[in-house]
């Protein structure tokens, strides 16, 4: 049964991964296929250029989200003091999120064919 669920788990994360998030936001705000624009790729970059920005920001949090996990840390909390300034009948609110998380690789891959190392987040360069 414990197969089952790494199988499962695999498949999602294919889909997941296979999901292009900046074809689709672009098609939703302006109906245009972002592989037809620009450079041709379906990057935020491209988005922001040919989409605008409000789609570019959803694309870039999009695939931003399929690589990294994400961990609540204690959910949201919200504290009220009446006093701050008692004389003014002033209220002071305060919000907080606590949240967490890293990244799904856990170590930078170089690609095959290739002699770059690459992070996930960040182009790692060569120590010397």
């Amino acid at each position: 049964m414990e197969i089952l669920l790494y199988a499962g788990a695999a498949v999602v994360g294919y889909l997941l991964g296979a999901f292009p998030t900046g074809y689709v936001v672009a098609w939703l705000w302006k109906g245009i296929d972002p592989r037809r624009h620009g450079s041709g790729r379906t990057g935020g970059t491209n988005i922001l250029r040919s989409a605008g920005r409000e789609a570019a920001l959803v694309t870039i949090v999009g695939d931003f989200g399929k690589g990294y996990i994400w961990a609540d840390k204690g959910g949201f909390k919200q504290d009220m003091s009446i006093h701050v300034r008692f004389i003014y009948d002033e209220t002071c609110f305060r919000f907080v999120y606590r949240a967490d998380g890293q990244p799904v690789m856990a170590k930078a891959l170089t690609p095959y064919k290739g002699t770059n190392t690459l992070g996930y987040f960040v182009k790692l360069a060569t120590r010397s």
